[in-house]
């Protein structure tokens, strides 16, 4: 399986020495141009970059969807239930007791 990576879990991974987490799981990550730019060309010296730069089963992309990955974003989950049946902000009677 091909894995399209954000910044943050590569970032963490490749600081604490574990890369081979990600490669166990999935045979080819594609990491989109500006990614790369974020992770590796921004931060040269920074901790885990070197592991990053010498894996050579992370591929930059300039453009994922050419690639062949669908990248299409999922859809945004509700933080309130309450909300989203319109009851947030309404007053309740208060019952003498």
């Amino acid at each position: 399986m091909i894995v399209v990576a954000d910044t943050t879990p590569l970032l963490y991974l490749s600081r604490i020495d574990r890369l081979d987490i990600v490669r166990e799981v999935h045979r080819e990550i594609l990491v989109p141009k500006t990614v790369w730019e974020e992770l590796v060309v921004a931060r040269p010296a920074e901790p885990g970059v070197e592991a990053l730069r010498s894996s050579p089963w992370i591929r930059v992309n300039d453009d994922v969807e050419r690639a062949g990955i669908n990248a299409r974003p999922r859809k945004r989950r509700r933080s309130c239930p309450a909300r989203s049946r319109g009851t947030a902000g309404q007053r309740r009677p208060i019952s003498p007791g």
